[in-house]
């Protein structure tokens, strides 16, 4: 399989699909379109939005409640306090939320 298939393959994945996003990160050294696949549920946003308070809640999130239910806008909203006041590790876990509430819209 060659490139262009492969592309066209995720493509048709993506479009059947709402557990898989492609997101453009630039171009290849050939200028053609680079695109990673994000897959995913609204289970693992759901896990790692529970994983960001258990992880980093005394330290980033101690003004913030978890809600039951989370959705793509309450993980984001998590974020700007985990990168503010979080350690590496709170970084990085606002990094993969953020790429998963990308790929569910």
């Amino acid at each position: 399989m060659n490139y262009d298939e492969s592309r066209d393959y995720f493509r048709k994945l993506a479009a059947s699909s709402n557990r898989i996003k492609l997101i453009s990160v630039g171009k290849t050294t050939r200028g053609l379109d680079w695109e990673i696949a994000i897959i995913s549920s609204p289970e693992n946003l759901a896990s790692l939005y529970r994983r960001a308070f258990v992880e980093c809640g005394t330290r980033a999130l101690w003004n913030m409640r978890p809600v039951e239910h989370p959705t793509p806008a309450d993980a984001l909203a998590i974020t700007k306090a985990l990168r503010t006041y979080g350690r590496m590790d709170g970084r990085r876990l606002a990094e993969r939320i953020e790429e998963l509430c990308r790929a569910t819209r």
